[in-house]
Order: structure tokens, then C-alpha cells, then sequence
């Protein structure tokens, strides 16, 4: 093997267990399907002491250097410490709790402290903060290496096998290797594993640390058989995870151990004791209430010791190795390229299952883990995300994925992130979701012997604490991530919770399915809007036009404005004023992540029609049938995980939460499409078609079924289809799209056959010069004899002198300086 290779595979075998390096080099074949194997081992639970307080010590330190007092802040979201002692782990959080009801305020209660939103924005002292957040957990994660440095070398030397990094603590495991002539007595193997133990606790022990607190740890240590299991394998991607009793062993002793103790369970204990192996045996042990044991030494006047065969790697192993490792390294090292460890933009994902631990066979167990994560992987990687780790203990299994790692960055993290989560429930997977968004440290931790790629910072640990707020089915998310994606997704209106580490009430907002509403909301009054005069003679005017035109206006009138402007130069505003000039305006945007679902632009227009917007909406009274109505479509109208995710925010949800007269629209909506059907112009065999925009709307038909094994026919009955439906719609209709560069060619084509087909229906379409959609369609949409083009510029200078004008209230002379001819 070349000395490239080498080294490749060097780096790869860092991340990854020996256990896996091993089994791969005694069987170099890729898997093809989730495997498990039995064997008896040792599992020790390594959990760091005092890290909470090194965060806040350094935390304050970076503080006084700043010249900033340190004290805590009244805003919301500021923090008094930077609390990584949960980063990347679950574990401490208890799950036991009622939810974030316990310490929840009505929003209502809590609104005359809320912020406004230039209260919110980015300030120099934000930037200060961030810059010291940064330094603090940069300085932590360095202190973290250091500590687990010397640890990991005494694991390695104890034949110890590290299986997972889970934030502050370590996962490790004892097993004979299965290409062993002879098995390993199960009390040499506690044998060694306390004495590692023990090792490592004096070690930390006996170090000096000249300022700050003193980092120790705590040990707790389990045996029984166990399975090494092998799940995943989308895109080649697998993770490994050990499953059984003394995973839960290790956690229950690791819970009742203080720092510098060992403690071990009954059957490491028994099994210890009973074994010949190891006699005569001197150990120093202390037995407590709960039947777990505290060991403070171990000898035997044997020589209680065994030997790792040694494992032979080749190059074969590389690719096998590496569908275990990161995509961050992987990739990068494919590339020839390092990852930098350092501060990064990302929105952490922690997504905990349900109903994993109740399944008692172990073959079903795996089976459901096994699809539970092919369904985080291709929710995952359909939005270029990170699966940064995937657990299972006691409380329950848990997977962590981060969007914004290397080598993918996204101008919208928050928007991938909800989007990731939305897709996992569309997927029919049970689970508690916890979103958030914010800098973190990104980097390696560990040592040169064996690390993993970790993500640490308050981000990681907040997401970790909302997933534990999450009921089944519920996603939360953070105020940051609800202000980055407000306009992209429903929400609820917010509830005011307290949090471990955070100096006071944080708002989280509950996520629940794209945004159906095409009318913008966040939109500044007319009255603060200013409007340079080209800008007016040539968009608003012919808006103002658009809202007059009726069913007889001649075909030659101008339907469409191609509005191009470099990103940043006021498109977004420009497109969200026009509601204020047109009185039918939907709005609607491409999706960086949905930019090859066909169709998708269009899902926010035909659902405003169904709510209630059409032109009949007036004959329909609200009544009692009403409520028969809607409590018929209940059953029609199933959310796609209904069956298996029952607390899901199903429709029936959606019509009791939320909007008070939401039963209202949606019954209107039923009535609207039974009108189109009763008067001819679509067939009830066509209303499945509807499934394009609102997914599982109706149940598939002989006839639906039948025209989507056609591409054109399809589209045909499709155009048909949402022509129908926006003739009968309430006239004349504005589409305003924006991000058209992520918009799928079909939609265009849609959008040319709509315009072609009613007169009553115009468009104003945002474009990026530099980036411009590519697809032929988009061209026909340009040369439309109906349609016009803007450049959209930055403000000149009597433009800017004007705004500012306006803006402060000033009267504006245009005067001439003196020394000017």
C-alpha cells in the first residue's frame, strides 16, 4: 500500500471502533443489510467532573478580558455561562419530566417582555459576545483534548476499545476478539477494565492544574452479553452501536458515582469474584443501597493480563472504513483537503425515538432502529446534513444531525434543519424533535489515537433540552431558527420556558408543516415604504393596472414583470409590498432544498384557494353543516404518519389549534372543490391530482393511478386542472415569486400555461442576474409578448438622499457646493 493510503487510512481508522476495523479486516465485505453479532463484554461509562464549571470559569475569564462585567443580561437569549457539559449528549436530561408544560408561561403573560424585532438584530455588543463565546469554547475544547488525551493512551493500553464520544464522557468496551483461538475469561476482561478504571482516575488525580478548576471523572462499569449492531447504509453510510443490559449497567452505576469513584454492577461484581481466573483476589469494594458496588482498588496475586491479535489493514479497508467516518472527513480527505477545526454557522437537529426499548426481540429491535435510521439518513442527506451521531442507552435512542458542516453551507441553515425534520414525520418515524440555530465549535476531539468529529457550544446543548421538552411527534425550535424561517413554515405563537443555562426565559415556537398562507404578514406599512420613481412608473403602476383587469381585457395586456437585482437590492421587499397595491396577491418562493420537487412553487397558491379565497366563498354560511363538513374531511383528509405517529400535527390537529376560524376556511375549501366538480369544470376522478400541492389530500383513484404512469399526460391534466381551479378563483389574481432561482422547470411551464389561458391571472417574478433559473420554460416566460423586464439597482444618490428624507422626516433641498462650476 502507498504511503497516501496509508495515511488515509491511518486518519480513517481514528474515527471509527476497533471492533469495526477488526471485523472488516477479517471479512472485507461491504454490507448490504443491517447485521448483528453476540458476545459477551464489558461496557464502562468514562463521564468528565467539573466541565460545567471550566465552562463557566472561562466563560468569566474571556469577560474580564473584554473589559466587560461580567453579569448576567435581562434579554431572553443571553446566557451567564457556556454550558457544554450535555454538548452531544443526551443522557443527563431527564426524560421522565411532563414536557416544557411544567415550566412553561403563556406567551400572553409574558408579553410585555418580549423584545420588538429591532431590539432583536445583530449589535456590536452581540458581536462581542459571539467573539467571546467563541474564544471560551474554542479554550474548552482545547482543555477537553488535554484531558482526554492521557486517558485515551491508558484505554489503549488497558485493550479498552472506544465505541462513542457522547460529548464530555466516553463509551468504552471490553470483548475478546472473535478471531481468537481461545475466548478471554469474562473476569480477566472486568479484571482489566477496573483496572483501567482506576488508572485513569489517579492519573487525573495526581495532575496539577496551575489556574482554574480541576478536571476529574467518574466511572461506571457493566457487563453481560451484548450485540454489536450495524444499522443504515444509505448512500453507504452505516453506523455502529452496541446493544444490551450493560449499556443500561454502566449508566446506572456511572449515575451513582462522584468524581474520582468507580463503581461497578451486581453482575460485574458477581461475575468478578466467581471467576478462577483471577484468584486470589484482594478488592477493596464497598456495596450500596442500590446493590451497585464502589471499587477503590484490585489486585491478584496473578498475572491478569491478555493480548489483541494483531489486525493486518490494507487498502481494501478504506472504503469500508469509511462509510463509518463523517462525511466531513471522509470527503475531505477523498479531496486531499483537512477540515480546520473552528467556530461555524449551524442548526443542530436532536431527534430522540420512541418505542424502540418497549420492542423486547432483539431481531424486531434492530428492524425498527434499522428503518428509523434509513429514514434520518435520507431525510438527512436530502438536505445536506451531517448525521453527527447516533446513540442508545437506557433512556432511549437518539440520533443528532447538524446542517452547515463541511463541505455543504446553505445562505438559510434553519430552513434545511425544519425541512430535514418535517421530512422524518412525513416518513412515519415517532419521535421528539429539538431544532436550533447558532455558532458552535466544529473540530476533532480526542486524540491522535482515537477522536471523533464533535459539534460543541450552547447551540448543541440547547437542542439536546427541547427535544427533552418535545412530547411525540412535536417539534420545537429555538427563537432563532423561528426568526430565520417565520415565513417559510407554521408555527405556533410561542410559549416562554426556563432552560438549564440560560440566565432567564427563552422563547420556543412548535413547528408544524409548511406555511399554507401565499399572503405576506411580516410587511411594513405603506407609510414606510419608500418608492423611487422609476420604481413606481414601472412595477406599481402596472400592478395597479393588474388589480383592474377583468375576464375582457384585451390578450396584448401586460401579464407578467421579470424583476432583475443583485441579492440584497430590495427584490424580497419590493415583491412583499405589492399586497398593499393588489388586493389578491399570493406569495411564494423557491426552496434551496425542494429545488427539484416538481411543482412545489405552486403549493402555497392552489392551498390560499382552498382555504376560502374563490369567488363562491360568499354563498357558503356558517352554519352546522359546516361543522358536518369538516368533520367528514377529517377522515378524508389523513396526515401521511397518522397511523403510526398519532401526535403528530395531523389535520384534525390543525383544524382545533391554532386559528380560531381555520375550520371555517377549510370547510370552505371542501365546498369550493364540490362546486368545481358539480359544475363540470374537473371530475371527481381527477381530484386526487390535488395530492401535487397538498400532499395525501385524497385517496388515489383507477383513473389518477392510471395518468401518472404517463409524464405528459399528467402535466396535461395537470394544467388543466389548476386552470380550473384559479378561473373559478377570485379575479384578477397576482402571483409574486421570489428565489426563482430554485423554482423546478414544471412550475414555470405551469406558470406560461396559466398566463396563456386567463388574462385575469399576472405574475412578478424576483431574479438574480448571476443567477437566473436555467430552464428553457423560464425562457419562454422571458419572451412572452404579455410580459416586461426590470433592472432593479441600487439607490442612486438623490434616490438615497431622498430615503433618508423620508425616513427622518426632512424636508430635501437639492443645492449646489460652492466650489462647483
Amino acid at each position: 500500500m502507498s504511503v497516501k493510503g496509508e495515511k488515509e487510512l491511518e486518519i480513517l481508522c481514528r474515527y471509527v471502533p476497533r471492533v469495526v476495523v477488526s471485523q472488516y479486516a477479517h471479512s472485507p465485505v461491504a454490507l448490504a443489510e443491517p447485521t448483528t453479532t453476540s458476545f459477551p463484554a464489558v461496557m464502562a461509562l468514562f463521564d468528565i467532573s467539573g466541565f460545567s464549571t471550566l465552562a463557566d470559569h472561562l466563560a468569566k475569564q474571556e469577560t474580564i478580558k473584554l473589559g466587560e462585567p461580567s453579569r448576567p443580561t435581562p434579554t431572553a437569549s443571553s446566557t451567564k455561562t457556556i454550558d457544554v457539559s450535555w454538548a452531544a449528549s443526551h443522557r443527563r436530561i431527564n426524560l421522565a419530566s411532563s414536557g416544557r408544560q411544567q415550566d412553561s408561561i403563556s406567551i400572553n403573560d409574558k408579553r410585555g417582555s418580549m423584545s420588538s424585532k429591532s431590539e432583536k438584530r445583530a449589535s456590536a455588543g452581540g458581536d462581542l459576545g459571539l467573539m467571546r463565546m467563541g474564544m471560551a469554547v474554542e479554550q474548552l475544547t482545547t482543555n477537553l483534548n488535554q484531558t482526554l488525551t492521557p486517558v485515551i493512551d491508558i484505554i489503549t493500553r488497558f485493550n479498552g476499545d472506544i465505541i462513542k464520544f457522547a460529548g464530555d464522557a466516553m463509551i468504552v468496551m471490553w470483548k475478546s476478539e472473535a478471531s481468537s483461538a481461545d475466548a478471554v475469561d469474562p473476569g480477566v476482561l472486568i479484571f482489566t477494565a477496573i483496572t483501567c478504571a482506576l488508572q485513569v482516575l489517579a492519573m487525573l488525580e495526581s495532575t496539577h492544574v496551575p489556574s482554574g478548576p480541576v478536571l476529574q471523572m467518574h466511572v461506571g462499569l457493566g457487563f453481560s452479553n451484548v450485540s454489536g449492531n450495524h444499522v443504515g447504509g444509505v448512500l453507504n453510510r452505516w453506523e455502529f452501536y452496541i446493544g444490551g443490559s450493560a449499556t443500561s449497567q454502566m449508566s446506572i452505576a456511572e449515575s451513582e458515582a462522584r468524581a474520582g469513584e468507580l463503581v461497578i454492577s451486581p453482575e460485574c461484581y458477581v461475575t468478578l469474584v466467581s471467576s478462577p481466573a483471577v484468584q486470589p483476589l484482594r478488592l477493596a469494594s464497598r456495596r450500596l443501597p442500590s446493590g451497585n458496588y464502589n471499587i477503590s482498588a484490585i489486585a491478584s496475586d496473578l498475572e491478569v493480563k491478555y493480548l489483541l491479535p494483531t489486525v493486518h489493514l490494507g487498502r481494501e479497508l478504506i472504503p469500508l472504513v469509511k462509510a463509518y467516518v463523517p462525511g466531513c472527513i471522509a470527503l475531505s480527505l477523498g479531496n486531499g483537503k483537512i477540515v480546520i477545526n473552528g467556530m461555524r454557522s449551524i442548526t443542530a437537529i436532536f431527534i430522540k425515538f420512541f418505542g424502540i426499548l418497549d420492542i423486547a426481540e432483539s431481531h424486531a429491535q434492530l428492524r425498527e432502529v434499522h428503518r428509523c435510521l434509513c429514514a434520518v439518513q435520507d431525510a438527512a442527506y436530502r438536505v445536506h446534513a451531517t448525521i453527527r451521531q447516533f446513540l442508545i442507552d437506557d433512556k432511549g435512542a437518539v440520533a443528532i444531525v447538524v446542517v452547515g458542516l463541511p463541505p455543504f453551507y446553505h445562505e438559510n441553515n434553519a430552513l434545511h434543519g425544519i425541512r430535514m425534520a418535517l421530512y422524518l414525520q412525513e416518513k412515519g418515524v415517532r419521535a421528539s424533535i429539538g431544532i436550533t440555530s447558532g455558532p458552535a465549535f466544529c473540530g476533532s476531539v480526542g486524540s491522535a489515537v482515537r477522536a471523533e468529529y464533535a459539534v460543541v457550544g450552547d447551540v448543541i446543548n440547547l437542542s439536546a433540552r427541547l427535544m427533552a421538552m418535545a412530547t411525540p411527534g412535536q417539534i420545537l425550535c429555538d427563537e432563532t431558527t423561528h426568526a430565520a424561517t417565520v415565513d417559510r413554515f407554521q408555527f405556533d405563537q410561542g410559549t416562554h420556558v426556563m432552560v438549564k443555562g440560560k440566565g432567564d426565559f427563552i422563547v420556543v415556537y412548535r413547528v408544524f408543516q409548511d406555511s399554507t398562507d401565499a399572503v405576506v404578514t411580516d410587511q411594513p406599512p405603506p407609510g414606510e415604504f419608500f418608492m423611487p420613481d422609476h420604481i413606481y412608473q414601472n412595477v406599481i403602476k402596472r400592478v395597479e393596472e393588474f388589480s383592474t383587469r377583468t375576464e375582457h381585457s384585451t390578450t396584448n395586456a401586460c401579464q407578467s414583470i421579470i424583476i432583475r437585482g443583485a441579492s440584497g437590492v430590495g427584490k424580497t421587499a419590493l415583491l412583499r409590498h405589492l399586497s398593499h397595491i393588489h388586493d389578491n396577491v399570493c406569495y411564494s418562493c423557491g426552496d434551496s432544498v425542494e429545488k427539484n420537487t416538481k411543482l412545489f412553487v405552486w403549493r402555497k397558491v392552489i392551498s390560499r384557494i382552498l382555504f376560502g379565497t374563490h369567488k363562491n366563498r360568499s354563498m357558503i354560511s356558517h352554519t352546522e353543516d359546516e361543522d358536518l363538513l369538516v368533520d367528514s374531511a377529517e377522515g378524508k383528509l389523513p396526515s401521511s404518519n397518522e397511523a403510526s405517529q398519532p401526535d403528530s400535527m395531523d389535520l384534525s390537529a390543525q383544524l382545533d389549534d391554532g386559528s380560531p376560524d381555520i375550520r371555517a376556511h377549510f370547510a370552505a375549501g371542501l365546498q369550493f372543490v364540490q362546486t368545481l366538480v358539480q359544475s363540470g369544470a374537473i371530475t371527481s376522478d381527477s381530484l386526487p391530482l390535488l395530492n401535487v400541492f397538498i400532499p395525501h389530500c385524497f385517496p388515489e383513484t383507477s383513473y389518477s393511478l392510471q395518468i401518472a404512469k404517463h409524464e405528459s399526460r399528467f402535466h396535461h391534466e395537470i394544467n388543466v386542472f389548476v386552470v380550473a381551479v384559479l378561473a373559478n378563483a377570485r379575479q384578477p389574481l397576482l402571483l409574486a415569486w421570489d428565489d426563482s432561482q430554485w423554482i423546478d422547470a414544471a412550475s414555470w411551464g405551469l406558470l406560461v400555461h396559466v398566463l396563456t389561458a386567463l388574462p385575469t391571472v399576472a405574475c412578478v417574478i424576483g431574479v438574480r442576474p448571476d443567477a437566473p433559473p436555467p430552464h428553457v420554460e423560464f425562457k419562454c416566460l422571458e419572451t412572452l409578448a404579455c410580459g416586461v423586464q426590470y433592472e432593479l439597482q441600487n439607490l442612486s444618490l438623490r434616490d438615497t438622499s431622498l430615503f433618508l428624507s423620508h425616513i427622518w422626516h426632512c424636508h430635501y433641498e437639492l443645492v449646489r457646493a460652492g466650489v462647483c462650476p
